[in-house]
């Protein structure tokens, strides 16, 4: 099966084309922020809500003895953390709700934590047994932060973090050897990796050619939805699928017997992220009609697949090839011509 490459769109080629994507620089310690879109920004602020409520309901169960209470709290918060894990929903970006008045924005990390350290170490109706039920939440959302998600220095300053964030340093190393692993050409020492929950962001270096399909294939990776960066290009991916991008990106394949098909990818929209959209040279499209039925059979290219059958499609209509302007039958015509021409 066909591997895909993807490096840095050639300016030159793109020049040609007429057109002039730049996107800005994402800084690796915020790129992951610039992919919450207003639907994931619904999901942060609607788990936060259900955080809140929970611990309103807590205050409000008077008629419960504490341990009940916490009891109830915690069921609550561990199904909304279990429901937002499922739905990939980022745990590290700060959103405002309007019950945040002086803090602004939290993520939804940060104020499960603060709740948690709240009830733990300075709520004096919190007996053993609840402090316990709270410590089981506490380790849960630790976990998350030794896996890669961000927690803001205002928890720092806690015992229990030096070694978590520690694990989470490590941890992110790991991804980036695995990514580095994935990286034919270029500076590996320049690779930044974060993870946020169900979401990824690699960050390369301009002119970097990587092997994508060897770290998303990865057990570390292949469930996540993520982002990947290569100089000013963008090119996002979902449920194991290209899914959009920002920017230009060249992408390859090599085929048959040494042969090589080229694709520009671009962004539908100049401005932002939006459908990939391909072009290709007269050979590569001629290349690429000889393996499609090949390349279709796999699931993770088959939106640039059909971006590339669609680039073929409108070229044909738009300019059909010479050879077709002149198919037609040209037997009678000569038979026709080697009659007139016989001397009798």
């Amino acid at each position: 099966m066909p591997t895909e490459y993807i490096t840095t769109a050639n300016p030159e080629k793109l020049e040609q084309l007429g057109y002039s994507y730049k996107t800005e620089h994402l800084q690796s310690s915020t790129a992951i922020y610039g992919h919450v879109n207003e639907h994931m920004e619904e999901n942060i602020s609607s788990t936060l809500r259900e955080i809140y409520d929970a611990l309103i309901s807590y205050n409000n169960l008077e008629h419960l003895s504490n341990d009940e209470a916490i009891g109830n709290m915690v069921k609550r918060l561990q199904e909304s953390i279990e429901k937002a894990k499922k739905n990939k929903v980022m745990f590290s970006v700060p959103c405002h709700i309007d019950v945040f008045k002086e803090e602004g924005k939290l993520s939804i990390i940060d104020y499960s934590m603060k709740v948690l350290r709240h009830l733990m170490e300075y709520d004096a109706n919190v007996t053993e047994v609840g402090r316990s039920k709270l410590q089981h939440l506490w380790l849960e959302m630790s976990n998350l932060v030794s896996k890669g998600n961000n927690v803001s220095k205002n928890v720092f300053h806690l015992e229990r973090m030096p070694s978590i964030l520690q694990k989470r340093r490590d941890y992110l190393s790991h991804l980036k050897q695995i990514v580095c692993d994935s990286i034919e050409k270029g500076k590996k020492e320049d690779v930044a990796v974060e993870r946020d929950n169900g979401f990824f962001c690699v960050e390369c270096p301009e002119e970097s050619v990587i092997t994508p399909a060897k770290f998303l294939s990865n057990p570390e990776f292949e469930n996540l939805d993520g982002a990947l960066k290569i100089g000013d290009g963008v090119v996002r991916t979902k449920n194991g699928q290209y899914c959009d991008m920002k920017g230009a990106l060249q992408m390859a394949f090599e085929v048959g017997d040494s042969e090589k098909i080229e694709m520009i990818l671009l962004s539908e929209n100049s401005s932002g992220f939006g459908e990939i959209m391909v072009h290709m040279d007269d050979k590569s499209c001629e290349i690429f009609l000889k393996h499609c039925e090949e390349l279709k059979k796999e699931p993770r290219i088959s939106k640039v697949i059909e971006a590339a059958e669609s680039f073929i499609q409108k070229n044909k209509t738009a300019s059909p090839p010479p050879s077709s302007i002149y198919n037609i039958d040209t037997s009678n015509h000569l038979e026709q011509s080697a009659s007139q021409n016989v001397v009798h």
